[in-house]
C-alpha cells in the first residue's frame, strides 16, 4: 500500500508541477499583453482556451484586413478606367438630348409664329370677303330698286304707247317708211289740276357754322371709331402674342421639368464627379479616424504598460533573492543562445546564398523570357509580313484561278465545238455518200432509161446538199482566238507564280516549300496545256484545209451532176412512130456514155472513201484529245482543291501566328509585372537584411552585457557590500531578458513574413494567368459594351431623326395645304374683284341710261303728243300703222325686260352672274332702242 500511495503522490506532484508551469507561462503571457487581473487555478483551462482563440481571431482578422486592402487596391485601380468612357458617353448623350429638345422648342416657336401670321392673313381675307358680300348685297338692293323703277317706267311707256301715234322708221340709206297701226280713242276724264302756290315761306337754309360743327363732330366720331377699331385690333394682336408667349413659357417650363427629372433620375457628370470626390474624401477621413483611434488605443496601452512597469519595478525588489538561483539558468540559457546565434548565422548565410541563387535564377528566367518575347515579337512581325504576302498571293491566286476558269471554260467550248464539228463532218460525209450513191443510181438509171422522167425527190436531195454546203461554208468559231490567247497569258502567270513562290520562301520555310512545289507543278501543267493547245490549233488548221479540199471536190461533183442533169433534160423525145427504131440507138448510146463515165465515177468513189477514212481517223484522234483534255481538267480541278486546302492551312498558320503574337504581348506585360514584383521583393529583402543586421548587433551587445553582468555578479558574490547595485543589475537583467524575448519574437515574425512573401510571390506567379484572362474578358466586355452603346446611340439618333423628319414633313404638308388654300382664296378674290369691276361698269351704263331716260322729258313729250293728236290724225290719216310699230317695239322691250327679270329672279351663283348681266344689258338696250326710234319721230311729228 505504501508504494502505491507514494506513486500516486509522485504523480500528483508531477501534475501539479505541469499545472504550475502552464499557470506561470499563461500568467507571463497575459502580463506581457497587459492583462494584470488575478487568475485562479480552476479557471486555467478556460483562460488558456480563450487566450488561444483570441490570438487566432486577431491573426485571422489581420490577414483578412490585408487581403481586403489588396483587393480594394486592385479593384480601385481598374474601376475608374472602366467607368470613364461610360461617363463621357453619358455626358455626350445628355448634351445631345438637351440640344434636340431645345431644337424642338425652337421649331415649335417658329411654327406658332407662322400659324399666327397665317391666321392673321386669313382673318384679313375673311374681313375682305365680308366687305365684298356687304357691297354685293347693296348692289343687289340697288338693282332691285332699279328694277322697280324700270317696271314703273315700262307701265308708263305702255300707257303712252296706247295713244294714236304713227311710227316712222328711218333706214341707213335715208329712206323713211311708215308702219300702219290701229286707231285708238283717247278720252280725257279731267283736266290737270291748277298749280297751287303755297303762301308759306320756304325754309331757310342751314347756317354754315352749324354745318361746320356737325362736320367736325362727324369727323371726330369717325376718328374715334377708327381709333377704337385700331385699339381692338391691337388688343387682339397683343392677346395673340400673350398666348404665344404663354405657350412658349409652358414649353420652356416643360423642358425645365424634364431637365429637373433628369437631375433627379440621373445627375450630370460634374455632380457625379464631385460626389465621387466627396465619397473618396470621406473614406480617407474614415481611414484616418480609425488610425487615430488605433494610435490612441496604443498610447493608452503604452501608458498602462508604464504603470505596470513601475509596479514591476517595485515588485522586482522582492525578487532579488531569487537572482542567485537564476544565474545558473542564465548561464545555461546563454550557452543555448550562443548555439542559437551560431545557427542563426548559418541560417542567415544559407538564406543569403539561397536568395542570391533565386535572384540569379529569376534574372536568368527574366532574361530568357525577354529573349522569348523578343523572338516572339520577331516571329509576330515575320508572321505579319507573311500574312501580308499570303494575302497578296491569295489575291494573285484568286486572279489566276479566275483566269484558269476562263481558260477552262474556253477549252470546254472549243471541245464542244470540235465535237459538234466532228458530228457535223460525220453527218456531212454520210449525206455526201448517200447523195453520191443516189446520183450514181440516177445516172445509171438515166443511162439505162433516158426517157424516164426525173424522180421527185432529187430536188429535195439537191436542196439538202446545198443546205449542208452552206453550213460547211459558215465562218469558223472563235475557239482558235481563245486558244491562241491562252498561251500568251500562261507564261505571265507562270512568271508571277514563280516570283510569288520565291518571295514566300524567304519568309516561312514550310509554307514556302509547299507553294514552290505547287507553283512548279502548275507551271509544268500550264506549259503542257500550252503545247496541247498549239497542237490543237495546228490540227484545227489541218482540218480546215481538209474541209476546204472536200468542199471544193463536192462542188466539182455537183457541177458534174448538174451537167449530166442538163444533158438529160436537153434530150428531146422522138416521134412515136420512130420510137421503136430509136430505142436501139438510145440504148447503145447510153451504154457507150455509161462506159465512158464509169472510170470517172470510180475515181470519185475512191476519193470519197479516202476522205471518209481520213475523217474517221481525224474523229478518233479528236476523241482521244478530248479525253486527254477532260483528264487534264480533272487534274486541274484536283490541283485547285489542293491549293484551296493549302490556302486554308496558311490561314490557320496566320491565325496561330496572331495568337502567338498576342500571347507574346501578354507575356511581355506579365514580365513587366514580375519585374515590378521582383523589385518590391528585393526592397523587402533589403529591409529584412537590415533588420537582421540590427538584431544581430543588438544580440552581440546583449551578449556583451550578459558577460559583464556575470562578471559583476561574481564580484558581487565575492563582495556582499554592493547589494544595492545587485537590485539594479537584476532589473537590468530582467529588461535585457524582455528585450531578448522581444527580439526573438521579432526574428520569428521576420521569418514568417519572409515565408509569407515567398508564398505571395508564388501565389502571384500563379495568379497572373487568371489576371490575364480576366483582363481579356474585361476587354471583350468593354468592346461589346461599346458596340452596344454605339448601336443604341445609332438607333436613338435614327429614331429622333425619323420623328423630327416626320414632324418636318407634316409641317411642310400643312404649309403646302395652307399655301394652296391661300392661292385658291386669292383666285376667288381675283374673280370677285373682276366681277365687281364688271358690275360697276354695267351699273355706270345703267346710270347713264337712267339719266338719258328721264320721266320728265317723256311726260312733256307725251303731253305735247296728246295736244297735237287731233291735228296729226287729220293731216296724216295714211300713216296709221305707227302705233302698231310702237307696240311691236314695246313688246320687244317687254321681252328684254322679262329676260332680265328671269335672270334676276333666278338663284345667283358665280357662273350665272355674267348671264344675268347680259340679260340686264339686253333689257337696257331694248329700252334704248325704243327711245332712239320713238324720240326723233316724235320730235319730227311735233
Amino acid at each position: 500500500m505504501r508504494p502505491q500511495q507514494q506513486g500516486r503522490h509522485d504523480g500528483g506532484d508531477h501534475a501539479g508541477a505541469v499545472v504550475e508551469a502552464r499557470f506561470k507561462a499563461l500568467r507571463q503571457r497575459l502580463d506581457q499583453l497587459g492583462y494584470r487581473q488575478p487568475l485562479g487555478i480552476e479557471s486555467l483551462p478556460l483562460v488558456d482556451k480563450l487566450f488561444s482563440d483570441l490570438l487566432h481571431t486577431t491573426l485571422s482578422l489581420k490577414q483578412a484586413k490585408e487581403q481586403m486592402a489588396r483587393q480594394d487596391r486592385g479593384e480601385g485601380e481598374h474601376t475608374p478606367d472602366l467607368i470613364a468612357p461610360y461617363k463621357e458617353d453619358n455626358a455626350k448623350l445628355v448634351k445631345e438630348v438637351n440640344e434636340l429638345h431645345m431644337e424642338i422648342v425652337r421649331r415649335k416657336d417658329v411654327a406658332d409664329a407662322q400659324t399666327k401670321t397665317l391666321k392673321a392673313h386669313m382673318r384679313q381675307l375673311q374681313h375682305e370677303n365680308a366687305d365684298l358680300r356687304f357691297l354685293n348685297s347693296q348692289y343687289a338692293q340697288q338693282i332691285k330698286s332699279l328694277e322697280k323703277e324700270s317696271d314703273v317706267r315700262q307701265k308708263r311707256i305702255d300707257r303712252l304707247l296706247e295713244k294714236n301715234l304713227q311710227a316712222v322708221i328711218t333706214t341707213p340709206e335715208g329712206n323713211e317708211a311708215t308702219i300702219p297701226t290701229r286707231r285708238q280713242r283717247m278720252e280725257m276724264t279731267k283736266m290737270l289740276p291748277p298749280a297751287v302756290v303755297s303762301s308759306q315761306p320756304a325754309p331757310a337754309p342751314p347756317q354754315q357754322q352749324h354745318v361746320n360743327v356737325l362736320r367736325a363732330a362727324e369727323k371726330r366720331t369717325k376718328g374715334m371709331q377708327a381709333r377704337i377699331t385700331q385699339l381692338e385690333t391691337e388688343k387682339k394682336t397683343i392677346d395673340a402674342k400673350i398666348e404665344a408667349m404663354q405657350a412658349q413659357v409652358a414649353r420652356r417650363d416643360k423642358e425645365i421639368e424634364r431637365l429637373g427629372d433628369l437631375l433627379q433620375g440621373g445627375r450630370p457628370l460634374e455632380s457625379l464627379r464631385a460626389e465621387t470626390r466627396k465619397v473618396s474624401a470621406s473614406r480617407q477621413i474614415a481611414k484616418l479616424e480609425t488610425q487615430v483611434d488605433f494610435l490612441q488605443t496604443t498610447n493608452k496601452q503604452l501608458q498602462d504598460e508604464l504603470v505596470v512597469a513601475t509596479q514591476s519595478a517595485e515588485s522586482n525588489a522582492v525578487m532579488v533573492a531569487e537572482l542567485q538561483a537564476r544565474n545558473d539558468q542564465l548561464a545555461v540559457e546563454l550557452a543555448r543562445l550562443d548555439h542559437l546565434a551560431g545557427e542563426l548565422e548559418k541560417e542567415k548565410a544559407t538564406n543569403a546564398h539561397r536568395q542570391s541563387r533565386q535572384q540569379q535564377k529569376q534574372q536568368q528566367r527574366l532574361a530568357h523570357e525577354q529573349d522569348v518575347v523578343r523572338s516572339r515579337m520577331r516571329a509576330a512581325a515575320g508572321l505579319q509580313l507573311t500574312q501580308q504576302q499570303l494575302k497578296r498571293e491569295n489575291e494573285y491566286l484568286v486572279h489566276s484561278l479566275s483566269q484558269q476558269k476562263q481558260e477552262i471554260a474556253a477549252l470546254r467550248l472549243d471541245i464542244d465545238k470540235l465535237v459538234d464539228d466532228n458530228e457535223f463532218l460525220k453527218s456531212q460525209l454520210t449525206a455526201e455518200q448517200r447523195a453520191h450513191a443516189e446520183a450514181n443510181r440516177k445516172l445509171y438509171r438515166s443511162a439505162l432509161h433516158p426517157n424516164t422522167p426525173q424522180q421527185p425527190h432529187a430536188h429535195q436531195n439537191r436542196h439538202h446538199r446545198k443546205h449542208a454546203h452552206d453550213k460547211a461554208e459558215q465562218p469558223p468559231s472563235p475557239s482558235s482566238s481563245r486558244s491562241s490567247s491562252s498561251p500568251s497569258s500562261s507564261p505571265s502567270t507562270a512568271q508571277g507564280n514563280t516570283t510569288a513562290s520565291a518571295d514566300a520562301s524567304g519568309r516561312s520555310d514550310g509554307s514556302a516549300h509547299v507553294t514552290k512545289e505547287v507553283w512548279r507543278a502548275m507551271q509544268a501543267r500550264m506549259e503542257e496545256l500550252d503545247r496541247q493547245l498549239s497542237f490543237l490549233e495546228a490540227q484545227d488548221v489541218r482540218r480546215e484545209e481538209h474541209l476546204r479540199a472536200a468542199i471544193a471536190e463536192r462542188d466539182q461533183y455537183r457541177q458534174l451532176c448538174r451537167q449530166l442533169a442538163n444533158t438529160q433534160n436537153s434530150q428531146q423525145p422522138q416521134q412515136p412512130q420512130q420510137r421503136g427504131l430509136n430505142d436501139t440507138h438510145s440504148i447503145s448510146g447510153s451504154e457507150a456514155g455509161s462506159s465512158v463515165e464509169q472510170p470517172q465515177q470510180r475515181q470519185s468513189h475512191g476519193r470519197l472513201e479516202k476522205q471518209w477514212r481520213d475523217a474517221c481517223e481525224e474523229i478518233s484522234r479528236l476523241t482521244a484529245t478530248n479525253r486527254a483534255l477532260q483528264a487534264q481538267l480533272h487534274e486541274r480541278n484536283e490541283e485547285l482543291k489542293r491549293m484551296r486546302s493549302e490556302w486554308s492551312a496558311a490561314q490557320g498558320t496566320m491565325q496561330s501566328a496572331q495568337l502567338q503574337a498576342q500571347r507574346a504581348i501578354e507575356s511581355e506585360r506579365h514580365v513587366e509585372d514580375l519585374k515590378v514584383q521582383l523589385r518590391n521583393c528585393r526592397d523587402d529583402l533589403q529591409r529584412k537584411n537590415d533588420d537582421a543586421a540590427a538584431f544581430e548587433e543588438k544580440i552581440v551587445t546583449l551578449e556583451q552585457q550578459i558577460h559583464l553582468l556575470k562578471a559583476e555578479n561574481r564580484q558581487l558574490a565575492a563582495n556582499p557590500a554592493h547589494q544595492r547595485t545587485v537590485n539594479q543589475l537584476t532589473q537590468e537583467n530582467e529588461e535585457l531578458q524582455r528585450q531578448l524575448a522581444q527580439f526573438k519574437r521579432q526574428v520569428k515574425q521576420l521569418d514568417a513574413k519572409y515565408r509569407e512573401e515567398q508564398a505571395k510571390v508564388t501565389h502571384t506567379m500563379g495568379r497572373r494567368d487568371d489576371m490575364l484572362r480576366q483582363m481579356d474578358e474585361a476587354w471583350q466586355r468593354s468592346a461589346e459594351m461599346q458596340e452596344e452603346l454605339q448601336q443604341l446611340q445609332n438607333t436613338l439618333f435614327e429614331r429622333q431623326c425619323g420623328t423630327l423628319e416626320g414632324q418636318i414633313e407634316a409641317m411642310q404638308r400643312q404649309l403646302v395645304e395652307r399655301n394652296r388654300t391661300i392661292q385658291e382664296q386669292q383666285q376667288d378674290l381675283d374673280m370677285m374683284t373682276h366681277e365687281y369691276s364688271r358690275v360697276q361698269r354695267q351699273l355706270e351704263v345703267a346710270d347713264q341710261l337712267r339719266s338719258r331716260i328721264q320721266t320728265s322729258s317723256l311726260e312733256s313729250k307725251l303731253t305735247e303728243l296728246g295736244e297735237s293728236r287731233s291735228s296729226s290724225e287729220r293731216q296724216h290719216d295714211h300713216t296709221r300703222p305707227f302705233p302698231g310699230a310702237v307696240a311691236m317695239m314695246a313688246t320687244s322691250a317687254r321681252g328684254g325686260f322679262a329676260r332680265w327679270r328671269s335672270g334676276r329672279d333666278s338663284p345667283m351663283n358665280s357662273g350665272d352672274f355674267t348671264t344675268r348681266l347680259t340679260a340686264e344689258n339686253m333689257g337696257c338696250m331694248h329700252v334704248i332702242w325704243v327711245v332712239q326710234i320713238v324720240e326723233p319721230t316724235l320730235w319730227r311729228q311735233h
